[in-house]
């Protein structure tokens, strides 16, 4: 998800993007989402949902 979030704030700052633009994304994902105890139920809801409570759904959820 950061990567994603990463690759969305470089796009919109372009040429302005810097390691604040990173560490503010990364600070306020983890106080957002990090420390979000529904979402993280609703993310083992869906991963096991989806079929991807085994190994090989957790490599492709690590690589990507």
């Amino acid at each position: 998800m950061i990567k994603t979030l990463l690759i969305g704030i470089a796009g919109y700052h372009r040429n302005d993007f810097s390691v604040k633009h990173a560490v503010k994304l990364i600070q306020t994902f983890a106080k957002t989402i990090e420390h979000n105890l529904p979402y993280h139920k609703q993310a083992v809801q869906f991963i096991n949902a989806s079929d991807m409570n085994n190994t090989g759904g957790m490599t492709v959820l690590l690589k990507n």
